[in-house]
């Protein structure tokens, strides 16, 4: 998949998390030069599966304040050449799994999250901040391999 436009993909639901907020799963998906690359708000169990962002301003954006997201899983995922790889604001139970963030300014940021699992993950060449937890509760970060962070 190839945009131009802001977004490459948006899912929004109602303002609670519900029944119809279930997305699926989004696989082997390419999105090239965007400012957002994915971009959902109140949605639950949905799985993203080799979805490779690049060049964009924010790759991935789950969740918003006071929306956020549950039950979301990230399983090889890349944010590359992003400002801000993946960004999560009050997200719960959900993990990111041998995901990479490659020479964005920030690679994972969290606000708010909680239950949130980083298992053998990866961020190179973060020039601002690697991994960035604020307001945030039972986190685990296993495997995480950052190279190149300054």
């Amino acid at each position: 998949m190839s945009s131009t436009n802001n977004v490459a993909i948006e899912y929004q639901a109602d303002a609670e998390i519900g029944i119809g907020s279930i997305c699926g799963t989004l696989k082997n998906i390419n999105i090239w030069q965007v400012h957002f690359g994915i971009k959902f708000i109140n949605c639950f169990k949905t799985v993203f599966e080799n979805v490779f962002v690049h060049t964009a301003s924010v790759g991935f954006e789950l969740g918003s304040t006071p929306n956020g997201f549950t039950s979301l899983t990230l399983i090889n995922c890349w944010a590359a050449s992003c400002f801000h790889g993946y960004t999560m604001f009050v997200g719960i139970y959900s993990s990111l799994i041998n995901c990479a963030s490659d020479n964005c300014q920030y690679g994972y940021e969290m606000y708010g999250c909680g239950g949130i699992k980083l298992l053998n993950c990866g961020v190179e060449g973060a020039t601002e901040v690697p991994v960035l937890m604020e307001s945030c509760t039972d986190v685990v970060i296993d495997g995480l391999t950052a190279v190149d962070c300054g």
